[in-house]
């Protein structure tokens, strides 16, 4: 039977599943190295201290990844709150902080006897330490040597023993025989590429005294660049509230279901709250034009019966409406509280090409469409088009659309609406106003659109009726004529 510790062995690689052995009892996790040493060196010829120095390594990083998690959601918090001015959570700070580094004690103490065993098992001493700090590598260069710090110095045994285990490696498997003098000679390295290919910063075992002290004395930039990783797990942990929310299942039947995926979820979110402000704004303007034709059908109409009839239709018009505002302010309210959380959280995350704050998609290529019909204008007002002249059309076509970030097409490739080329419209910035604004104008284009289809669509009718009646376009004979219709009904 496989041991659960190993996710993969070779003669050269070993890796080891850190996240398996958090969940094992002391004794349980000794049995389970142990028996992870014998199987490595038996099958695939590792040493107990490479085996062991895998094992650890691998629980350093599970146990770091769980700090670097709270650390991440501290940061995020106080940086959500200097961003709301939320002077309740400001002055939370210090308990907060306090709170995290009990909890990374607590952790660290809890696997200490983990580390023991480790200890136990290899040449070297295992220690694990809860409270570190990471500090950018300084290069000044100091020839001048301390003498009785020299004479002081002890080689750290646990810091090297990487280098051991490689070299009994060569040994064991003889390839030290096979390989050139030059490979073995140490190689000259300039001073630059040295510096540029070593880590960029050194890591310092510190007091929790000192790591509480170094968090309540930041500044607010330096609390921005820590709240990146926890920004994702705020992020996720809103998106778990916004799916437990009475409200979500008529959300998703408005707008359709959320990306499993952290970023897609928010972005449409943020997207859809502005598409919702438009819809409730247009069924609050169709409501209220209603209710005006019923007020002038009242106060003109003669015919009381008609006026009655007219306006029983429109009554029931004014309820559908009444539950389709009803639906879309719910889902709209919904929308926007959750859109201004994730704008917070995502203005925190690190992210190679910038988060798109809103997109709109049309089925046509919306800034040719603009350009054509600003040709048809200058068409009709006798004004020639010359690439000038279509250069600016452009630029003021993308004007009209509110100057999105990219314009991008592509096909969908499965579904009902497979082979469909659509057109997004991105933009990657702007203020909620803005952004609104930009949605109502892609929303007329559309609009405009529709309507180009429809004329088009009437005039391909129209031409289809006039070519069916060209093949019996006959001259009316003359009975049909004022006159002839005079001398043959007169009597």
């Amino acid at each position: 039977m496989k041991n659960v510790l190993i996710t993969h062995a070779s003669s050269t690689d070993l890796v080891i599943d850190g996240e398996a052995m958090l969940g094992l009892s002391v004794a349980t996790f000794s049995k389970t190295v142990v028996s992870a040493i014998d199987e490595l060196s038996t099958v695939h010829g590792h040493t107990t201290n490479r085996v062991v120095g895998a094992v650890s390594g691998a629980l350093r990083r599970e146990l770091g990844k769980r700090v670097l998690k709270a650390e991440g959601l501290i940061s995020a918090s106080m940086s959500g709150a200097i961003m709301d001015k939320d002077e309740a959570k400001i002055k939370m700070l210090t308990e907060k902080v306090t709170a995290v580094a009990d909890w990374i004690e607590a952790l660290y103490e809890e696997y200490k006897p983990h580390a023991d065993i480790l200890g136990g098992l290899s040449s070297y001493e295992v220690e694990f330490h809860p409270f570190q700090r990471r500090q950018a590598r300084s290069y000044t260069v100091d020839n001048e040597l301390d003498a009785e710090e020299h004479e002081e110095y002890t080689f750290d045994e646990s810091e090297d023993y990487m280098d051991d285990m490689a070299s009994l490696w060569l040994e064991e498997q003889s390839l030290i025989a096979d390989m050139s003098q030059a490979e073995l000679r140490t190689q000259k390295v300039n001073a630059t590429q040295a510096m540029d290919s070593e880590p960029q910063y050194e890591i310092y075992n510190i007091t929790k005294e000192e790591w509480i002290e170094e968090r309540l004395y930041r500044k607010e930039d330096e609390w921005f660049k820590a709240a990146a990783y926890g920004a994702w797990d705020a992020i996720q942990n809103t998106l778990d509230r916004a799916k437990a929310d009475p409200v979500y299942p008529l959300v998703v039947e408005t707008i359709g279901e959320l990306s499993e995926k952290k970023l897609g979820a928010a972005t449409k979110i943020l997207r859809k709250a502005i598409d919702l402000e438009i819809r409730v704004e247009r069924l609050e303007s169709r409501k209220e034009y209603i209710y005006d034709q019923i007020h002038k059908m009242d106060n003109t109409s003669e015919e009381l019966t008609i006026a009655a009839m007219s306006n029983s239709v429109r009554d029931d018009e004014i309820t559908e409406l009444q539950t389709e505002l009803r639906d879309a302010y719910k889902v709209s309210n919904f929308l926007n509280r959750y859109a201004k959380e994730f704008e917070k959280w995502l203005s925190l995350v690190e992210l190679e090409v910038p988060h798109r704050v809103y997109s709109s998609y049309v089925a046509f290529d919306p800034v040719q469409f603009l350009v054509d019909q600003m040709i048809k204008k200058a068409g009709y007002m006798g004004e020639r088009v010359s690439p000038r002249s279509m250069a600016k059309f452009q630029k003021d076509a993308l004007k009209l659309l509110g100057n999105p970030t990219t314009i991008e097409s592509f096909v969908i490739e499965d579904g009902e609406s497979a082979g469909l080329e659509l057109w997004g419209i991105h933009f990657t910035r702007g203020e909620h106003e803005e952004l609104k604004k930009a949605a109502t104008e892609i929303g007329k284009v559309r609009a405009i659109k529709f309507r180009h289809d429809e004329l088009a669509a009437r005039e391909l009718k129209l031409d289809k009726i006039v070519k069916s009646a060209a093949m019996r376009n006959k001259k009316p004979t003359s009975p049909f004529e004022l006159e002839a219709i005079t001398k043959k009904f007169l009597f």
